[in-house]
């Protein structure tokens, strides 16, 4: 991550509209992600069924977790290279 904001040229520009774009789309899920893991009793009663439980993520295996991202991604990868 280091090595890709400075051949990127990344970085946080409060001022720029593009960059602080750029920067929400990319935390949110990440944001989102840690509030369901780390508070879901509360996401759970604020928002009942939305989110998947405490029981629900224990079931998930390694496998099903990666699978369906990164068929979606090389799926991505092969259409834009073919462009």
């Amino acid at each position: 991550l280091g090595w890709a904001c400075l051949l990127l040229q990344n970085g946080l520009v409060l001022h720029s509209v593009e960059k602080l774009t750029s920067l929400f789309i990319h935390m949110s899920p990440t944001v989102v992600c840690w509030t369901v893991m780390r508070f879901n009793n509360e996401v759970q009663s604020l928002w009942p069924g939305r989110f998947p439980t405490r029981a629900e993520m224990d079931n998930v295996t390694f496998s099903e977790l990666y699978l369906h991202g990164s068929a979606i991604y090389i799926m991505w990868l092969v259409l834009h290279g073919a462009w």
